[in-house]
């Protein structure tokens, strides 16, 4: 597997043919996913800027790919009227030549993209919607913002998009997911008109505007709020940009004290962005109000730009750093949990980062995909990890006796009960209670639990004295949590109170990177258990493992892996050794993928021939009776499509 860079300049078109191919990234995913079969490459990038358009690629295959690439430019520059040059990197070449353009070391002809690295962003962004954004490019996207900001080189004119850049890494580096993350713009400066309208691009789930002159946010496409409503908008918004003096009121230590109150001490981040605004250093001292001047965010680190020879070593570093990784066979490992996307990736970087801290974290993904060992992991990188780690399923307990479970009971206060009893708040003290299916708690027990945590005291059932209990809870949730507390099924204070960090795991059929990894995992785990050798999968096996859906996500797959093993004759488990449920779903998916290429019928029948071949070992009776059709049928449909047994390779 290489990384290749495939791009054209500026130079080489007249500013009006240029200016014709902003249309490239959109024609080019297009033309991808017609073709890709042919290609190769496992991830693509479009990356669309003011002096150069570049594809990055991940391949197998560097030449194949690079044909591919050249012959899309070639046929769309001749109708442009450019020249058919194009610059080619790749391997360590175009990955310093990524990091080259990010810090601004390097220039193409023609002229330097100072927001290369908000190019890629956008192309990312469009690559995600086409399925071909991976985890070897957003991790080389990701490294890149990171050298950026050891060098932390301004220009001498204000830069709208690095601040933009700046201010996008504070939201998810304090909040995570952009797309979850409501903020409000606060007065109006014209300077800040290109961040305004980054903001509104960047995907935030909804962005306010408040201003004392309401005719300063004419035009923009924001929800205005008047004073009051602004009131009732602050407690649940996750950041705001100060752009003047407006609504100084709002940014006093008093009211904000009473707000974070408010807000049960979810963070909130302040950024004062006009050069006129100072930050109150006492806000500092305020629980979980992170807050920010433009000179801070404009702050050059050592005040200097580093000289060529110190970004060289710069980029040296980063580009050894990034190939470690590129080449490594291992999967991302954090505690038990493992996987190649970049989904896990992210989830391990915020398991890592709250397993130093106490806060109340909130766990949602559908059932299967691993809420419990997050949680459990978070617990045992914690400085809790010697105390206990205790798991209660609130959805497995009728009302009254999840109370009981929850707080315990005294003596008497349940009827044949010989003595009193803990509950699980008092046997977790001073360590982890993991509270899952959070959504079947019933309402009036939610007040008991929302007082437990906000008090850290509990009272047994028939009991008048309260026990003081130190525990975290690590709580999660298969359903839409918001979305019931906007029906009125669950109480917004508790959720809030729950919801100090979120994390979302996204369910294994959106993240195939670790299906073999962690298929993998599991034939050695249960080898060892079952005093088995198994050295991997066949090709086919491993087809079918990725060609399914996995409803039941990682809990499913591991059901598999454990029969397949137990199945498994030789030291590979075959396709046989998998469940029947995921033949089945190779042909759904071939089905699936046949009609979205809008192929013909003929096409698709010989996709669908071929896959139960391959299913059922060229066993042509078999795939006859499943197909329901004749033998010699099977065979003149084969012959017709120029389907044949594969000739097993001479030794």
């Amino acid at each position: 597997m290489q990384i290749l860079a495939v791009g054209i300049h500026r130079l080489d078109f007249s500013p009006s043919a240029w200016e014709k191919l902003s249309y490239l990234p959109a024609k080019f995913y297009e033309f991808y996913a017609r073709s890709s079969s042919g290609w190769g490459a496992s991830e693509v990038l479009f990356v669309s800027g003011e002096t150069a358009k570049e594809v990055f690629a991940v391949a197998e295959d560097l030449e194949r790919v690079r044909d591919q690439i050249e012959a899309f430019f070639r046929r769309e520059l001749e109708s442009a009227g450019g020249a058919l040059h194009f610059h080619v990197l790749q391997g360590p070449e175009a990955v310093r030549h990524f990091f080259a353009l990010a810090l601004g070391a390097e220039a193409f002809p023609g002229g330097q993209d100072q927001e290369f690295l908000h190019w890629v962003y956008e192309g990312l962004q469009e690559a995600e919607k086409y399925g071909t954004a991976g985890s070897i490019l957003n991790r080389l996207y990701g490294r890149a913002l990171l050298l950026k900001g050891k060098v932390g080189h301004l220009p001498a004119e204000f830069d709208t998009a690095q601040l933009y850049e700046k201010v996008r890494q504070l939201l998810q580096k304090i909040f995570g997911d952009l797309s979850s993350a409501q903020v409000i713009l606060m007065g109006h400066h014209e300077a800040f008109n290109d961040l305004i309208y980054r903001m509104l691009n960047a995907g935030f789930r909804e962005i306010f505007a408040y201003s004392e002159d309401e005719q300063t946010m004419l035009g923009l496409p924001v929800r205005k709020l008047a004073r009051d409503e602004l009131e009732w908008v602050l407690p649940d918004v996750q950041a705001i940009f100060r752009l003047s003096q407006d609504g100084e009121a709002f940014f006093r230590g008093a009211y904000l004290e009473n707000l974070m109150h408010r807000r049960k001490n979810q963070p909130l981040l302040i950024v004062n962005l006009d050069p006129s605004i100072s930050v109150d250093r006492s806000l500092e001292k305020i629980y979980n109000i992170f807050a920010y001047d433009l000179s801070d965010l404009l702050q050059t680190g050592q005040g200097a730009r580093p000289a060529e020879k110190e970004l060289t070593a710069l980029i040296d570093q980063e580009l050894e750093a990034f190939f470690s990784w590129f080449y490594s066979k291992a999967p991302y490992k954090f505690g038990k949990i493992i996987g190649k996307s970049r989904a896990i990736e992210k989830i391990l970087e915020m398991v890592a980062r709250l397993s130093q801290t106490d806060v109340a974290v909130l766990i949602l993904g559908e059932s299967g995909t691993g809420k419990e060992l997050v949680a459990r992991t978070i617990h045992e990188t914690s400085p809790r990890k010697d105390r206990p780690f205790v798991v209660v399923n609130c959805g497995a307990f009728a009302e009254n006796l999840l109370e009981r479970e929850l707080f315990g009971h005294e003596k008497g206060a349940v009827a044949e009960a010989a003595s009193g009893k803990k509950g699980v708040f008092e046997e977790a003290d001073g360590g982890t209670l993991f509270l899952d299916e959070i959504e079947e708690v019933p309402p009036a027990l939610q007040v008991k639990l929302l007082r437990a945590l906000e008090h850290g005291e509990i009272r047994r059932e028939g009991g008048t004295e309260s026990i003081r209990v130190d525990v975290r809870v690590i709580a999660a949730s298969s359903r839409d949590l918001f979305d019931m507390v906007q029906k009125g099924m669950f109480r917004q204070d508790l959720y809030y109170r729950l919801n100090v960090v979120t994390i979302q795991i996204p369910p294994l059929r959106e993240r195939p990177e670790d299906i073999l990894p962690l298929s993998e995992y599991f034939a050695q785990r249960y080898a060892e258990k079952l005093k088995k050798r198994i050295t991997g999968f066949t090709d086919r096996a491993k087809q079918l493992l990725l060609s399914y859906h996995w409803p039941g996500n990682v809990r499913e797959l591991e059901n598999a892996i454990e029969r397949a093993v137990a199945l498994a004759v030789g030291h590979q488990i075959h396709a046989s050794d998998l469940p029947e449920t995921l033949r089945e779903g190779r042909i759904e998916g071939i089905l699936r993928t046949a009609s979205a290429r809008a192929k013909s019928m003929k096409e698709i029948e010989a996709e669908v021939i071929r896959a139960y071949l391959e299913l059922y070992g060229w066993d042509y009776e078999r795939v006859a009776e499943v197909l329901e059709i004749g033998r010699t049928t099977l065979w003149r449909k084969m012959k017709a499509y120029g389907i044949r047994k594969p000739v097993p390779p001479k030794r």
